[in-house]
C-alpha cells in the first residue's frame, strides 16, 4: 500500500489515524504541521499520500499548500488530501494551487470511510513499485 504522511494540527488525531491507515496496509509517519511537514515533504523522495488535517485555514495550510506548488518541479510527485471544516474558505484562499496540485478535499469531521477511498484512489496514480 501507500506511503502516507498525516500533517496533522492535533498529533493526538494523527497517531489514531496512523492506527486507522496502518490497519489498512499503508506505511504511515506522522508529523506535526508547520516547517517540518514541509521538510518532510521535500526529504520524501518517492510518490506519498499527504494528509493534511486539523491546519488553521489561516496560515499553515494555505502555507504548506503554496509551498509544495512552489516546488512541484522539484518534489516527488505526492498526492494531496486536505480535511477542513471550511472547504469553501481553502478553494478561494488558494484556488489555483488546489487545481495544480488535484488536492482532494474532504469535509471534517472526517468520515473515515471516505478518507480510505481517496487514499486508494490517489495511491493508484503511483507507479505500481510505490503502492
Amino acid at each position: 500500500m501507500a506511503g502516507t504522511l498525516v500533517l496533522a494540527g492535533d498529533l493526538r488525531v494523527g497517531r489514531l489515524l496512523r492506527d486507522v491507515l496502518e490497519a489498512e496496509g499503508h506505511q504511515v509517519l506522522v508529523v506535526d504541521a508547520g516547517e517540518s511537514a514541509l521538510l518532510q515533504l521535500r526529504a520524501t523522495l518517492h510518490p506519498i499520500v499527504a494528509l493534511l488535517l486539523d491546519l488553521p485555514l489561516t496560515m499553515a495550510l494555505p502555507a504548506l499548500l503554496t509551498a509544495a506548488h512552489a516546488e512541484r518541479q522539484l518534489l516527488a510527485p505526492h498526492a494531496y488530501i486536505v480535511a477542513t471544516a471550511n472547504p469553501d474558505r481553502l478553494r478561494t484562499t488558494i484556488p489555483q494551487e488546489l487545481a495544480d496540485l488535484d488536492v482532494a478535499i474532504l469535509s471534517a469531521p472526517l468520515d473515515l470511510e471516505k478518507l480510505l477511498a481517496e487514499v486508494r484512489r490517489l495511491a493508484e496514480r503511483f507507479p505500481e513499485r510505490w503502492r
